[in-house]
């Protein structure tokens, strides 16, 4: 519900896509929130999706959670 990035470029098996999360401002129905209490009430966890597609072996959805409190994060794509 949020931002697509788009990498179109071949990514050798073993090889790592670093990106970087931006923090975003916050919605006008958001304003009595602050960042403390947003954590308190929802926590630090983010949900991803990413969508791979390859031209042999088809397309496959892996959804992950990233806890932010224990950045910088690193998510494991498993193993066939």
């Amino acid at each position: 519900m949020g931002r697509q990035v788009v990498y179109d470029k071949s990514l050798p098996v073993g090889e790592e896509l670093p990106y970087q999360l931006e923090h975003t401002h916050p919605g006008h129905w958001m304003r009595s929130y602050t960042q403390e209490s947003w954590l308190r009430e929802r926590g630090p966890v983010i949900r991803l999706a990413f969508t791979a597609e390859h031209q042999d072996h088809g397309s496959w959805y892996l959804p992950c959670e990233i806890d932010t409190g224990t950045m910088p994060a690193t998510v494991q794509v498993p193993q066939q």
